[in-house]
């Protein structure tokens, strides 16, 4: 019985890193194509309503539900995209989950940033 649960462990672990390296992420000119110009909307970690703006050529703006806005800059490099807003730095990985949902993942561990919605 231990034999199978292991092999049962074993499988589902080697199916996880299957999925997670598996994942497509988005590329310069999807991001330019599929976020770029479009409203992000999520929360923070602290539960406060948020939405970013990315614009061509590496602006855009971020607001804070009751915090004045902040720009951002960001840049894209093969599939990972760093931004900078609110002395924040990130690089993710940015993977649409359909047409209206994007999640960020962070570029170096791997775990998810944050889920957006896209408008």
């Amino acid at each position: 019985m231990k034999k199978f649960l292991y092999s049962v462990f074993a499988a589902s672990i080697a199916m996880t890193i299957s999925a997670a390296q598996s994942a497509e992420y988005l590329s310069k000119e999807d991001f330019g194509a599929k976020i770029v110009g479009k409203t992000l909307s999520s929360k923070t970690q602290k539960g406060k309503s948020f939405t970013s703006v990315f614009k061509s050529g590496g602006g855009g703006t971020m607001q804070i539900k009751g915090i004045k806005a902040s720009s951002i800059s960001w840049s894209y490099s093969g599939d990972t995209l760093c931004w900078e807003a609110y002395k924040t730095k990130e690089c993710d990985k940015v993977e649409m989950k359909g047409a209206q949902k994007a999640n960020f993942i962070d570029a170096t561990s791997g775990k998810l940033n944050n889920s957006y919605s896209i408008k």
